[in-house]
């Protein structure tokens, strides 16, 4: 465990890995990596008391009283903030003195700041990937937390921002690809477009099933239970991030987050950023962010020290390369003079600063308090205000100081582009790229969109691509008030797709295919075939079967344990009803399926909606459906336990269960389904050209 405060007593733990390197001559690791903050009690460092002094211009020895919570409410708060502020200074210096030895190695670094008592999108920027994590739960109020490191990447002008991802999506082996999707897409909203498995445990291939665990789950590895058509699923992450890794962040907001807020308290010692975040839950700009989120408000959040180093540029503010409309100021109790020197130099400058509600109230700290205090009131008593209703606006050079309760006019009165698809259950993440924008839209709502979705810019061309499958085409838009810019869109819940806008004409010549059902579902049934062909610990007995159910439901033991790969296959003609197009739906899958059509590979389909068009595919009188289903290692796992089966061998914590204490006892599982369930259907369909 190091000192967590001290480039120095990094220095001399980092010396071996020097003496290491010294005489090796190999290909370095891509990047060195520092986990979330685990430094736990840490709060104090050899040199504190002149670092202290150095940084906040008086001697904490003098302030011990109050340090220690004696004496006036206002006065402790106070010392306590400038404690907390140093130690966030210190740690900062940690983490950048860490990537510049990376760096001198040639390496990257890769940050979790999350959990540590500092500033977290400074930490999180001193590194050149910042990463954040996810764990089971994950809610759209756990966005602002996860924002943070997006934003640190985007302020300094990072490409790339990461994930520790799927964690404790779900108790081990109980996880399904279709989850891990639905998480991955979270992240992705959330800016990130760098994923990270977390993980697969090394394993001897001579180690009986299922190998060597973690005590994390999920497991992704070989033996875990979702390797069988993991390739579907990284492919699909492989499209997003080939988008989502170009161009740059076309986000409008800049969210103030007053960090001294949250310092500026008699309570306690030192204030812990954890994730998911509950200590955002309260805070004005926590309440303004998840607004921003449900309005659809690109934004990112910024620091004291990146507003220091923003410029205007046209009445934009820059900072990592990327423009932004406006800096949002939620209501805060305690701003650095510094700071709002600065927001009102941005102005002068042409920007728009807007405050929701109320300007600061105060400056944060005891060091040369009435100094600082005096400076502030001076530079709140130079804004001229004129005030409307509701609004005061104070026009400052060639730009302007906006106060109003109302965020929606303060984005207006900024010019900031909301983007309407919220209003349907729609979740975005735009870039600019070239001559126009590329965005990621998942269906983040229980009802299925196909209508005409408004987009936030305009454009004279569009093309939509489909991450799951990678089919592409020209999409139907049209122009409505505004010069607004509406797009065709069909997509069921929690499907995702990827729309890109042009100045140009497109390049793409193929249309994309929309379609409409032309008539009932019609079912394929007859005399299924299924065979089990990968898995264990014995394949079950191959059986017939003329109607779907789940595989642990027959009355053999090795179906109720088995884990693995059964193929189904059916023969059946080909339906006489008229249709441009045929859909192909397989009901209820558990868990993942590839689909054959007549000897062709047509999908692996891995979470719903489990349906894909077929029509070219299908064949005069009769056709050949094989599906080949994957479970999960769930029931395996619990009639090990259940036989008291020896294979929990984790070292350290050995393998425990969700929550993370004690030993996994997997006995007390239900069965879970297995395989196809149906009902299987075709529908016809038609070209839709939408009016």
């Amino acid at each position: 465990m190091l000192d967590p405060f001290s480039p120095a007593k990094l220095d001399r733990y980092l010396d071996r890995f020097d003496q290491a390197f010294k005489n090796y001559d190999g290909l370095m690791p891509r990047s060195q990596f520092h986990d979330s903050y685990e430094y736990y009690n840490a709060s104090w460092t050899d040199q504190l008391f002149d670092e202290f002094k150095k940084r906040r211009g008086y001697d904490l020895r003098d302030q011990l009283p109050a340090f220690f919570g004696k004496g006036n409410a206002d006065t402790i708060a106070r010392v306590k903030c400038d404690y907390r502020e140093t130690i966030s200074d210190l740690h900062l210096d940690y983490i950048q003195r860490w990537t510049q030895w990376a760096h001198s190695h040639g390496s990257i670094s890769r940050e979790q700041a999350h959990g540590a008592p500092a500033n977290l999108i400074d930490v999180y920027a001193a590194a050149d990937i910042p990463e954040t994590e996810i764990y089971a739960r994950y809610e759209e109020k756990h966005m602002p937390m996860l924002k943070l490191s997006s934003s640190a990447a985007h302020l300094k002008g990072s490409p790339l921002a990461s994930s520790e991802s799927f964690t404790w999506l779900g108790e081990h082996f109980n996880v399904s690809l279709a989850q891990v999707k639905q998480q991955a897409d979270f992240l992705m909203l959330s800016g990130v477009n760098h994923i990270f498995f977390h993980g697969i445990p090394y394993s001897p291939q001579d180690a009986s099933w299922p190998g060597w665990q973690f005590y994390a789950a999920v497991n992704f590895g070989p033996q875990g239970g979702l390797w069988h058509d993991l390739p579907a699923f990284t492919s699909y992450v492989a499209r997003c991030q080939s988008i989502l890794q170009r161009g740059r962040p076309a986000n409008d907001v800049l969210l103030y987050v007053p960090f001294h807020d949250l310092w500026n308290s008699p309570r306690g010692l030192l204030t812990m950023f954890t994730t998911p975040g509950q200590w955002m839950v309260g805070q004005p700009f926590y309440a303004d962010a998840n607004t921003l989120w449900e309005r659809g408000y690109g934004y990112d959040m910024i620091s004291d020290r990146f507003i220091a180093d923003a410029k205007v540029d046209g009445g934009s503010i820059v900072l990592g390369g990327n423009k932004y409309r406006t800096i949002l100021v939620p209501k805060t109790g305690w701003m650095p003079v510094e700071t709002l020197r600065k927001l009102i130099e941005l102005a002068k400058g042409g920007a728009t600063i807007v405050f929701h509600d109320a300007l600061p109230a105060d400056v944060p700290g005891f060091g040369n308090l009435h100094e600082r205090r005096g400076e502030f009131k001076s530079l709140i008593d130079s804004l001229k205000f004129t005030a409307s209703a509701r609004m005061r606006q104070a026009n400052v050079g060639a730009g302007s100081i906006v106060v109003d309760a109302d965020l929606d006019s303060l984005m207006m009165r900024a010019a900031a582009e909301r983007e309407p698809m919220t209003d349907l259950g729609l979740r975005f993440v735009r870039r600019l790229r070239g001559d126009g924008y590329d965005y990621f839209i998942v269906n983040w709502s229980d009802s299925r969109i196909d209508a005409w979705v408004p987009l936030g810019v305009a454009a004279n061309s569009l093309a939509i691509l489909d991450p799951m499958s990678g089919a592409s085409g020209v999409g139907a838009f049209r122009r409505s008030s505004g010069n607004r810019t509406q797009v065709y869109l069909q997509l069921l819940p929690h499907q995702s797709c990827i729309v890109h806008t042009s100045s140009r004409a497109s390049q793409i010549a193929k249309p994309w295919p929309y379609r409409h059902a032309a008539g009932d579902p019609i079912a394929v049934n007859g005399t299924w075939n299924v065979q089990f062909i990968e898995g264990g610990p014995q394949l079950p007995q191959a059986y017939q079967t003329g109607t779907l159910t789940s595989w642990t439901t027959r009355d053999e033991a090795e179906c109720k344990r088995f884990a693995g790969t059964a193929r189904y296959r059916i023969e059946f003609d080909r339906p006489g009803a008229p249709a441009d197009d045929w859909r192909l739906d397989l009901g209820a899958v558990h868990e993942s399926a590839r689909v054959r059509l007549n000897g062709r590979e047509m999908a692996t389909l891995f979470a719903p909606p489990f349906a894909l068009n077929v029509g070219p595919y299908l064949q005069a009188g009769k056709n050949v459906l094989e599906v080949d289903v994957t479970n999960l290692a769930a029931n395996r796992i619990a009639d090990m336990d259940r036989r008291k089966v020896k294979w929990k061998y984790f070292y350290d914590a050995n393998v425990a269960p969700l929550g993370g204490r004690g030993v996994l006892d997997a006995s007390h599982w239900p069965l879970r389904d297995s395989g196809l369930l149906g009902p299987v259907t075709l529908q016809p369909m038609r070209k839709q050209i939408p009016q």
